[in-house]
This record gives structure tokens, C-alpha cells and sequence, in this order.
């Protein structure tokens, strides 16, 4: 479906839930904004939207800020691929790291896992000793609807769930709790689909090698 065709099944469903002596008339601009406003709450709850990009490290650097490597507003990090070594780098965390090797910010050669601290830095393991290009997938927010012919950037099977979030955002502006309640709980079947639909893409065709387990994680300590 596209903007027009949710924004008429949202007034339907608003006209057909409309109480006795409701004056209240939304018009399509103020509904299409909900549907945006839902559009970027399921999205942000289903971590549904994948975006790509390619990034360079700088060497002897170990960290790099999220917010200026990515062009797209990003709610977090999937996977890296390293050029240099022709293979996906493996996620680890800082606290693992820290505690098998003393030097982990010291140079190595190419990068071979990532992680990050805080929300925006991301951190490569070894520290690459020249710079390196990195191909990089990362879950994003959308863009904002703005044409009739605008289509969420989702499986067709949820741009439905656009519809309760917007209704249920009306409802409750027009002060009528109990079909806000009824219209979100509607919407929050749909939050649990995407996160089981998005779960089992992650599980199924993102292993990072495909038909081999994964490696034991070891690190040299230097004393």
C-alpha cells in the first residue's frame, strides 16, 4: 500500500468507530502525520530498515564516530566487511576485549572484529595499522512519507500496522481512551510480527559464514 491508500483505510476505520455526536474531523495531513510518527515507531521497535554504506578507518586509530561515518539517521550497527581482508569482521564488546588483551588499542594489522562504546563510536580490533575500507550494514530510521504514492519501506505484510498506531494516536487526541487502548494493542500485534519476522532474517540468512560455525574467540595477552 502507499500513503493515499493507508490514509483512506485510517479515516475509514476513524469514521466507523466515530461515538455518537463526535464533532471531531481530522483531515488527510493530520493523519498522515500519525501514519509517519507510526511509520518511525515500528521501524524503530522492529529494527526493520537496513541501509549500507562504505567507511574508511584512519591508521593507527581504533575509534571512529557513527555519526559522521553514516550518511543515514542509524539506531545501530549489524555488520562490517573488510576489503583488506576479504572477510565480515566479528562483533566482541570492549569489557571482552579489556580483559584477554592489555594492548588492544595498540597497532595490529587488519581489523578483524568491531564493537562499540556509548552510543556513536565504533571500535575495530586490531587496530589497523594502515587505513582501510570497510563495507558497512547498519539498522536505520526511514525516511518520511510525503507523496500519496510514497511506500513504506517495509514487507507489504506490515504497512497495515500503520493503520492502528495512527488510529489509536487519534483517538486519544480526541480523548476516546478505551479505542486508543483497543486500536494500540492492535498495533502491538503487529510490533511483535516485525520483531519475530525481523529476528528470524538476522538468524536464517545473515550467519557470516554461511554453513560454518563460529570460531573460538582468543587474543594474545602481553605482559
Amino acid at each position: 500500500m502507499n500513503l493515499g491508500q493507508i490514509t483512506d483505510n485510517v479515516l475509514r476505520r476513524l469514521t466507523e468507530s466515530q461515538t455518537t455526536g463526535a464533532t471531531v474531523t481530522w483531515v488527510r495531513a493530520d493523519v498522515q502525520a500519525s501514519i509517519n510518527d507510526g511509520y518511525l515507531d515500528f521501524c524503530e521497535q522492529t529494527s526493520m530498515i537496513e541501509r549500507e554504506a562504505e567507511i574508511s578507518s584512519v591508521a593507527g586509530l581504533p575509534y571512529m564516530d557513527m555519526r559522521t561515518a553514516f550518511a543515514y539517521p542509524f539506531l545501530g550497527l549489524r555488520r562490517m566487511y573488510s576489503r583488506a581482508a576479504s572477510q565480515t569482521l566479528r562483533p566482541t564488546s570492549i569489557k571482552l576485549l579489556d580483559s584477554r588483551d592489555n594492548r588492544l588499542e595498540m597497532g595490529g594489522a587488519s581489523a578483524l572484529r568491531f564493537f562499540t562504546r556509548g552510543l556513536y563510536v565504533l571500535g575495530l580490533y586490531p587496530v589497523p595499522s594502515t587505513g582501510q575500507q570497510f563495507r558497512v550494514s547498519i539498522t536505520s530510521l526511514p525516511d518520511q512519507m510525503c507523496d500519496e504514492t510514497d511506500e513504506p519501506e517495509l514487507p507489504e505484510e506490515f504497512h497495515e500496522a500503520l493503520e492502528p498506531f495512527a488510529c489509536s494516536d487519534l483517538k486519544a487526541l480526541e480523548s476516546e481512551a478505551d479505542l486508543a487502548v483497543a486500536y494500540w494493542q492492535e498495533y502491538m500485534a503487529f510490533v511483535a510480527r516485525g520483531q519475530k519476522y525481523s529476528g528470524d532474517q538476522i538468524k536464517t540468512s545473515r550467519s557470516f559464514t554461511m554453513g560454518e560455525p563460529q570460531p573460538e574467540f582468543s587474543v594474545t595477552v602481553h605482559e
